[in-house]
């Protein structure tokens, strides 16, 4: 139980303290518990798809990308284009949810899935534990910029 309301108290600190320019982090913890959540055997080192993760940040950003009235999209970051929107954006005409555009149309799902895991493995993957030390998964090799070849070489995953 300890183990428990330790981390609760970090992932307080993370989002009392957490430097956000955009709902990027935000998505990605959510993402995070709920890949944890339907863990059948939950252990410490159990690895956690950055594709897996980015299908469920896709999920979480669908309505969110929709037109709001006649102001068009809800903004979502201080930057001036927001990568992740762009890539589920680029779907929301191909199908009424997530699913049903990657069951019909397969390829134009898996290139935005792919921008998006990208995007995470760029941003808020390396960047969501700090400040403080790595304590929801090893972020000592994700950097902004990191090559497909690392992920790759990494079976697009992180682990504890």
């Amino acid at each position: 139980m300890q183990d428990a309301v330790e981390l609760a108290q970090r992932v307080a600190s993370l989002l009392d303290n957490g430097r956000r320019v955009a709902t990027y982090k935000l998505a990605l913890l959510l993402a995070l518990i709920d890949a944890c959540a339907e863990l059948e055997q939950p252990q410490d080192e159990q690895p956690v798809s950055i594709l897996e993760l980015a299908d469920r940040v896709i999920d979480l950003y669908w309505p969110q990308v929709r037109p709001y009235d006649e102001r068009g999209q809800l903004r979502q970051s201080t930057q001036a284009r927001s990568r992740i929107l762009v890539a589920v954006t680029s779907m929301r005409g191909l199908g009424p949810t997530p699913s049903s555009v990657r069951r019909l149309v397969p390829v134009p799902y898996e290139r935005a899935r792919l921008k998006v895991a990208r995007t995470l493995a760029d941003q808020p993957l390396p960047a969501l534990q700090r400040p403080g030390s790595a304590f929801l998964y090893d972020d000592t090799w994700l950097y902004d910029g990191v090559t497909r070849a690392e992920l790759d070489r990494r079976g697009w995953q992180v682990s504890s």
